[in-house]
């Protein structure tokens, strides 16, 4: 078991109000080591501790092993800026620079950072959100932060842009930082704390007095040995950097990651592929949405030969966050490839030949009712019928034909598309495998709910 995962559990038990008597499972260090291994950002330590209790009380209540699959969307990942981890995708701009990830432990545990390169052009080298402002009004206090380490240099500058470009010049070797003469006397402050394993938080605050409303920059500058912001580079030296976070205040808040990509990993099968992301899929504090355009998650969840999902013993299930105000064809509005519905959509299968179904046409009859939010479950149990659950409601259809596909042939599921239709709905978690009773589908709303709860979050299903 990973140390270092095994201390963050604990200490969240003892201050997040979990019971520390239960060790990290290898169900979740499974999740957290796939995670690692790609160099995805790790949840806060109580969100692991709740992903803990989730698992457990799921394989106390025999829910876990009668499921394929199970994805896990809600983190509460809601951060200032999108891939704050990742200073390498197209939302961020480099100047006469680059930006390249670097195996190496993070301050979160994960195991990949940035390196800031500066180039061999005589300038100014930085990364700036120049694609991802923040916008501040008259009279607000904020405060940049990100965390950093010294590599080949030890030196960089954090600058505003302002109209008076507060700035602060960190360095790496000594834990000090200098303001720049104009930021110490218009309203700016700055910070530096060492994090561990050579990585310091660095932090500038300052309060904006420009117009009324105004979008706020941040340039992230190498600095030479001597502290020169424009000097020639060699396209090989540079510093790690990451966590770059907004807030408004005049202290830097507890780093909150952007986990979209730890929400791919398949919690049953961490090993299994990873969903992607098509289009403009959303990722959100609760979860993925669509975009009613060209946006979807494929699950990458084939069916396989020894797959719990079998004939008359099989399900589909999700959590809804947000209900979809895109319906372009009502085809766009089923739960899955085979349950018709005019409420809701999320789901869909493969090619007719290969796709997961609980029913092999796409009616299943016009009395079964999924709108609204919350846990929506479809399952067979037996031949002619189908159960619908709609939160606590459970309804029948009769159906004119049998059968989930069971023959190992290889399927997919989606997230807000079906055929060439999208919604803009959003999603929680989805699952799918053998029949849950319905004694159990309220446990696991309640279980969920619970773990909801402890991210803040609206206990919705």
């Amino acid at each position: 078991m990973n140390n270092y995962i095994s201390r963050k559990y604990q200490i969240s038990h003892q201050n997040k109000g979990y019971c520390n008597k239960y060790p990290l499972l290898k169900e979740t260090q499974k999740i957290i080591d796939r995670a690692k291994s790609e160099g995805f950002a790790l949840p806060p330590d109580n969100t692991i501790a709740g992903m803990n209790v989730l698992i457990r009380e799921k394989i106390k209540n025999g829910i876990w092993n009668k499921l394929d699959d199970f994805f896990q969307y809600s983190y509460n990942s809601n951060p200032s800026f999108k891939n704050n981890t990742d200073f390498t995708v197209e939302n961020w701009v480099t100047v006469d620079c680059s930006v390249v990830n670097i195996p190496t432990i993070a301050p979160d545990g994960s195991s990949i950072a940035s390196k800031l390169i500066a180039s061999e052009n005589q300038s100014g080298h930085y990364l700036w959100n120049l694609n991802n402002p923040n916008t501040v009004f008259q009279g607000d206090t904020f405060t940049y932060s990100i965390y950093a380490k010294a590599a080949e240099l030890s030196k960089f500058q954090l600058q505003v842009r302002s109209s008076t470009y507060p700035s602060a010049s960190f360095n790496l070797s000594t834990g000090s930082y200098n303001l720049t003469e104009n930021s110490s006397v218009n309203n700016s402050s700055a910070k530096i704390k060492y994090v561990g394993d050579g990585w310091y938080k660095c932090s500038i605050t300052h309060t904006y007095t420009d117009a009324p409303q105004g979008n706020m920059l941040l340039r992230v500058y190498n600095l030479d040995e001597v502290g020169n912001k424009e000097y020639i580079g060699n396209n090989s030296d540079g510093i790690y950097i990451w966590g770059l976070q907004f807030d408004f205040g005049s202290e830097a808040k507890p780093f909150i990651p952007d986990l979209k990509n730890f929400s791919r990993i398949n919690w049953k099968k961490p090993e299994s592929d990873l969903a992607t992301i098509h289009g403009g899929c959303i990722y959100t504090a609760q979860g993925w949405e669509g975009n009613g355009i060209d946006g979807y998650l494929k699950l990458n969840n084939p069916k396989q030969p020894n797959s719990k999902y079998t004939l008359h013993d099989a399900c589909l299930g999700a959590v809804q966050y947000k209900t979809s105000t895109v319906h372009s064809n009502s085809v766009a509005k089923r739960l899955c490839s085979a349950f018709h519905n005019d409420t809701m959509t999320i789901l869909e299968g493969g090619p007719t030949s290969t796709r997961h179904r609980i029913n092999s046409t796409s009616n299943m009859g016009t009395g079964l009712d999924t709108g609204g939010l919350g846990f929506k479950y479809l399952k067979d149990t037996a031949a002619l019928e189908r159960l619908a659950i709609n939160k606590s409601i459970v309804s029948t259809s009769s159906t004119q034909n049998d059968a989930p596909d069971s023959d190992g042939s290889i399927a997919t599921h989606f997230t807000a598309k079906l055929y060439d239709y999208y919604t803009n709905l959003g999603i929680s978690c989805y699952m799918q495998g053998a029949a849950l009773t319905n004694n159990q589908t309220q446990i696991f709303r309640t279980l969920y709910n619970n773990y909801l709860g402890k991210l803040n979050l609206p206990q919705i299903a």
